[in-house]
């Protein structure tokens, strides 16, 4: 977690585990997002989960512009693209 001005800004978490790979996503209020906070939450996620051993794993939506971007400045590359589904409103 990284805090700005005594409170949480954005924080780092564990999604979903499956072998060697840990999924993380990262959350940063609204009031602080801009300032870089996000990317210190990853590169923190990323070492740390590397320290444990595993692999880390981001994944967003193509259009979600932010996580992309964020993802790219964390060092994560591209590798596979995958359908995202949901069930319209009746």
């Amino acid at each position: 977690m990284v805090e700005q001005d005594g409170e949480p800004a954005a924080v780092a978490f564990a999604c979903y585990r499956w072998d060697d790979r840990l999924e993380i996503g990262i959350e940063t209020r609204p009031v602080h997002r801009g300032r870089g906070l996000a990317r210190l939450a990853a590169t923190a996620m990323v070492r740390r989960v590397g320290a444990a051993g595993l692999v880390p794993v981001w994944s967003c939506r193509e259009d979600n512009a932010g996580s992309v971007r964020l993802a790219r400045s964390a060092d994560f590359v591209p590798v596979t693209r995958a359908p995202y589904f949901h069930v319209p409103p009746a």
